[in-house]
């Protein structure tokens, strides 16, 4: 059952319908991650992120489902197809894009970096699985998921070098971690006085660390 609406502090549910099992492949949606997010997911020591309920693409999320991974990137056509370059880390792959690909202008100008909402599928190289999915408040997240979120010890405090923002350090792994989470969302009016209800996702990264090429 998925929370949809707020009542006088409950939540309206609803079902979704399930699948047999074996007739469908699983479910797979886009989300975006910021480079230091997509470093610590490669580095196996982000597995959790939270997203505002009712934010789209990412509301009503299901355990079992998959994440394909937009990031920051930028590409040009080579002689063995289409180099991507991921600013995360400036690593390099070659695909083969559909005959009707068109590059943005963004990567027709050197030294530019394309917005992560205009990576197409064949680009991304992390495919994500839910594998745990729960409906809280963001001040409900402990201090163990803090660290789970990429927040990382550094000198005695917490770095919070991770989804939200570079360098927030903080006492601990929690307040780093709401530091970040309002320098990303206040503005959007979520931030952590409001208390927004999020899901909080528990992910694992498929076929190793990248996707094929």
């Amino acid at each position: 059952m998925i929370p949809t609406k707020r009542y006088s502090g409950e939540f309206k549910l609803r079902s979704r319908k399930k699948k047999e099992p074996g007739t469908e492949a699983p479910s797979e949606y886009q989300i975006i991650f910021s480079g230091p997010s997509v470093r610590l997911i490669l580095a196996g020591v982000k597995t959790q992120t939270r997203r505002v309920v009712g934010s789209p693409p990412d509301d009503n999320p299901l355990p079992g489902e998959r994440r394909w991974v937009r990031e920051k990137w930028t590409g040009w056509y080579h002689s063995g197809g289409l180099r991507i370059i991921y600013a995360a880390d400036k690593s390099e792959r070659i695909v083969d894009p559909p005959a009707d690909y068109i590059l943005p202008k963004a990567a027709l100008n050197p030294g530019n970096w394309v917005s992560p909402i205009f990576m197409p599928r064949f680009a991304s190289r992390i495919t994500l699985e839910i594998t745990k999915v729960r409906t809280q408040h963001i001040q409900e997240i402990s201090e163990t998921d803090a660290l789970a979120e990429g927040v990382q010890p550094l000198d005695g405090n917490f770095n919070g070098c991770y989804e939200f923002h570079d360098c927030l350090s903080g006492s601990t792994a929690r307040e780093c971690f709401r530091r970040g989470w309002d320098a990303l969302n206040k503005k959007r009016g979520y931030d952590w006085d409001q208390n927004p209800l999020v899901y909080a996702l528990t992910f694992r990264v498929l076929g190793g660390k990248v996707n094929d090429a």
